[in-house]
C-alpha cells in the first residue's frame, strides 16, 4: 500500500491484509492508527478453515463469483502439471513473479 493509501481509510476503518499478495511492505503512518482509530487485521487460510461451515460456504461462493466475473483479479503466471510440482514451487519463490502459480491434474 502506498504511503498515502492509509489516508483513504475512513475514521475507524480497517485495513485487512490477505497475506503477502503484493510482495510489498504495508506502509501506513503510525499516527493513523491512534488518531483515526484505524485497525489492521490479517486473514490466513489456516484460520479460515476453523470458521463455521456457513461462513466458509459464503466465502467460497463469493470467490467463485469473483473468479468467473473478474478474471483480471487473478492473473496466472504459469500452470504446471502435478508431476512438475517442484518447478511450480521454484516459480512461487522467484522474485518478480506477476501472477498465481497453478498446479493442475490433466
Amino acid at each position: 500500500m502506498p504511503q498515502s493509501g492509509g489516508g483513504l481509510l475512513a475514521q475507524g476503518g480497517s485495513l485487512v491484509s490477505y497475506g503477502d499478495l503484493s510482495g510489498q511492505p504495508i506502509s501506513v503512518p503510525a499516527l493513523y492508527f491512534s488518531t483515526r482509530d484505524i485497525r489492521l487485521s490479517g486473514v490466513t487460510v489456516g484460520r479460515w478453515v476453523g470458521l463455521p461451515m456457513k461462513i466458509r460456504k459464503v466465502d467460497l461462493k463469493l470467490a467463485l463469483e469473483l473468479a468467473a466475473s473478474k478474471p483480471e483479479l487473478f492473473p496466472v503466471e504459469q500452470t504446471f502439471d502435478l508431476a512438475d510440482v517442484g518447478q511450480a514451487v521454484a516459480l512461487v519463490e522467484k522474485p518478480g513473479k506477476s501472477g498465481t502459480v497453478l498446479i493442475a491434474s490433466r
